[in-house]
């Protein structure tokens, strides 16, 4: 028998299963979210492929309710640090965007890792030294 991912909860369920033995959600419900929603909720996903994948997509969609859960995921699996790194440079998209610095600041503060953290710092200087642009 296949198994899939529940895309709430991330737990092994059937792939035939129309709710999730776990969690009880259901994957047609999942498909009716808005695509932001579904891409973060992506970045619980168990697979680092699938959370970068979401990352990049976050960063080219600079949406302000993405900052927030950007910053869990970075600070949820602080060894993975080219995710790190990828999400300071999302955040920075998002900083530019909404000129809320706030997520990239926590980064810089409070990642485990010190090549995370100084990639979010550099990102911080780079807003520094550029005008507020909205592009």
């Amino acid at each position: 028998m296949a198994e899939v991912f529940c895309p709430f909860c991330f737990m092994m369920m059937p792939a035939e299963a129309e709710r999730c033995p776990a969690c009880g959600g259901a994957p047609a419900e999942f498909d009716r979210l808005p695509y932001h929603e579904r891409l973060i909720a992506a970045l619980h996903h168990p697979l680092d492929d699938v959370r970068m994948r979401a990352i990049f997509a976050l960063g080219k969609r600079r949406q302000p309710e993405s900052a927030e859960p950007l910053l869990d995921c970075a600070l949820r699996f602080p060894t993975d640090v080219p995710q790190g790194i990828a999400i300071a440079e999302t955040l920075m998209r998002v900083a530019r965007w909404t000129r809320n610095r706030e997520p990239l600041r926590r980064l810089a503060a409070e990642h485990g890792s010190v090549m995370v953290r100084q990639a979010a710092e550099r990102r911080l200087s780079i807003l520094d030294r550029r005008p507020e642009e909205r592009s």
